[in-house]
């Protein structure tokens, strides 16, 4: 046989620290969200490129060869 339990009810009250505008919703944010999918991509890629297409060094980066040779380019002052 089961016990019979009364029901309780249970109340709290939910408050938000943040000021309206705070926590990170910005251009800041945004910029740094975009930048941190980016760089998954670029990972992901080169994994691809490194355990499917068996590419070594860094071709298998993508576009590392294009701006390495940009880079190249600029003049030290």
């Amino acid at each position: 046989m089961m016990p019979v339990f009364k029901n309780i009810n249970i109340f709290f009250e939910k408050e938000c620290p943040l000021i309206s505008g705070e926590g990170g919703s910005g251009f800041f944010s945004t910029i740094a969200f975009v930048t941190f999918l980016l760089l998954i991509g670029v990972a992901l890629v080169t994994l691809y490129n490194v355990f499917v297409k068996n590419e070594q060094g860094i071709k298998a980066v993508p576009f590392a060869v294009k701006i390495l040779t940009g880079l190249s380019n600029v003049p030290i002052i």
